[in-house]
């Protein structure tokens, strides 16, 4: 049944069947967002916080599609990017960001407050494939350039 009276059935089935893709992405703002009621009284605000999840999830969305994109072009069949370094054959966006959180890099400072020395954590080899993958300065990590 649908409210869309130009739709023929052959294709109201055929938007009836995509539905759970559209509804797993949105799924995610109870579940990894933990979006809760807000008690925003303007709806203009409500709008506005909503519209800011959606870009998330866009990002989200474009970051997936980009990872596994370049892991097909480099016949990567899998990355090991759980913590017991189990392997993920269709990376998340949750997994991949997890990948890098927790990362710290620390800096001597010298008496006028200049870095005369950066500490950087050890970075996991299936985060160095992420960076390679999605070509992303190492640097910022403290390793070196890749070479070509």
């Amino acid at each position: 049944m649908t409210n869309d009276k130009s739709l023929c059935l052959a294709e109201a089935l055929r938007k009836y069947k995509y539905q759970p893709y559209a509804e797993k992405r949105h799924e995610q703002l109870k579940s990894v967002f933990g979006v809760r009621p807000v008690w925003l009284k303007k709806p203009k605000r409500v709008e506005s916080l909503l519209w800011l999840y959606h870009l998330v999830e866009v990002i989200q969305a474009l970051l997936e599609r980009e990872v596994r994109r370049q892991m097909q072009s480099a016949e990567i069949a899998s990355l090991a990017l759980y913590p017991e370094k189990r392997h993920s054959e269709v990376p998340t966006a949750q997994l991949v960001l997890g990948m890098f959180q927790g990362i710290r890099r620390y800096q001597m400072l010298d008496g006028q407050g200049q870095a005369v020395h950066s500490f950087y954590d050890p970075l996991p080899e299936a985060a160095q494939q992420l960076l390679a993958l999605l070509r992303i300065d190492r640097s910022a990590y403290g390793l070196p350039p890749l070479q070509e």
